[in-house]
């Protein structure tokens, strides 16, 4: 199962140097930190003559978010428990142990980023019109 994307633009790297717009040659982009890289379908301007894609870097599993304790706020941690009813006992541990293979949500957020909900239809294109 996926796991809900959190990408970090502080982790794009391209040719050594920080990538700023997460933009590079599929030879070239790369994640730092043990971030895992996503690439897109979509285009940015070309280089080179070369087309040129959009990536993104995500926290591995083992690191829900560089944010917080064990990747969880506690209001996050009260919220994770509120919406899953069989998640007993610590909140994080339920989250790396189960929720991250069923693509559960850690974080108390309502509404997709702009970036999330562009991803998700990079992901699914039959939903675009």
């Amino acid at each position: 199962m996926g796991r809900k994307i959190d990408h970090d633009p502080t982790k794009c790297e391209e040719d050594g140097k920080t990538d700023k717009d997460c933009c590079a040659h599929k030879t070239k982009g790369k994640c730092t930190d043990g971030y895992d890289l996503l690439w897109s379908q979509k285009l940015c301007p070309w280089e080179e003559g070369r087309p040129v894609y959009l990536y993104s870097c995500t926290a591995p599993p083992d690191k829900v978010s560089s944010k917080a304790k064990d990747g969880m706020t506690d209001e996050d941690a009260k919220c994770y428990k509120d919406r899953y009813s069989d998640a007993s006992g610590d909140a994080r541990n339920h989250y790396l142990d189960k929720g991250v293979d069923e693509g559960r949500q850690r974080r108390c957020a309502k509404d997709l980023s702009d970036y999330e909900a562009q991803r998700y239809l990079w992901n699914y294109p039959d939903l675009q019109h």
